[in-house]
């Protein structure tokens, strides 16, 4: 039933255990709605989060700067989520800034053979932010 260019995804495979008809609605019957308030606060956030990790503005100002960018991505629609960007961004920076700038942000990771994880395709995925010791996704 799944088209042949599917991979799985954590989020994906979450969707499938929550809520197995929403599953096959979306990757099934490619029936997929981008816009999407929870997918909006998260990128949101990681803007803001970027934005303050990078060029050194301030937590309040790369909150604003979330804020700024989730009524972009919802084309105006409010929803419970936009506020909770601007939270989830300031919590991120709180964890994050005393480590310092990140030394790479949103980089493709390809394992060739996934068959090494038990995975019959190759995997391929993005870090969000990485540091020297630790990557964050």
């Amino acid at each position: 039933m799944l088209p042949s260019w599917y991979r799985h995804s954590p989020s994906s495979g979450n969707l499938f255990r929550e809520a197995p008809d929403a599953f096959l609605w979306r990757y099934g019957f490619g029936k997929r709605d981008e816009k999407n308030a929870r997918m909006a606060m998260g990128s949101a956030a990681e803007y803001g989060v970027n934005l303050a990790l990078t060029s050194g503005v301030s937590d309040d100002d790369a909150a604003q700067a979330a804020l700024a960018e989730f009524d972009k991505l919802m084309q105006g629609e409010v929803s419970p989520e936009r506020d909770a960007s601007a939270a989830i961004c300031k919590q991120m920076l709180a964890a994050l800034k005393p480590f310092g700038k990140p030394l790479t942000i949103q980089k493709v990771v390809n394992v060739p053979t996934g068959e090494r994880y038990g995975f019959v395709f190759p995997i391929k995925g993005k870090t969000d932010l990485g540091y020297e010791n630790f990557t964050i996704d």
